[in-house]
């Protein structure tokens, strides 16, 4: 049985996304981001390993949105701020999101 606590939290929960991949592809990225702004999200939710912490970060890098990451593995996807995407034609790129990593807690 659910807590009112995990009931409250479903029930703000606006749309998911379960597209996920290894360097996040471009067109994944887009979907992903096209429907954060149709549901007008205000913060990301990604529970699950480094591929869904990963999507989270770059439509994060994409929207500016927070993200509330629950790893459900120990890859520390969560704790950096590296992401990776690949390109159209299969090339894969990576970079910084230029801000504290998702399960940063500064001090």
């Amino acid at each position: 049985m659910l807590s009112d606590r995990a009931v409250h939290l479903a029930n703000r929960i606006a749309g998911h996304v379960r597209d996920v991949h290894r360097h996040v592809p471009v067109a994944s990225a887009h979907d992903a981001v096209a429907l954060i702004r149709e549901v007008a999200a205000d913060s990301l939710l990604s529970i699950g390993g480094v591929l869904a912490v990963g999507l989270a970060k770059v439509v994060a890098l994409d929207t500016g949105l927070p993200i509330l990451a629950v790893p459900t593995t120990h890859a520390g996807s969560e704790m950096t701020p590296i992401y990776g995407c690949a390109a159209m034609h299969g090339a894969a790129g990576s970079g910084t999101v230029g801000r504290p990593a998702p399960g940063h807690h500064p001090g």
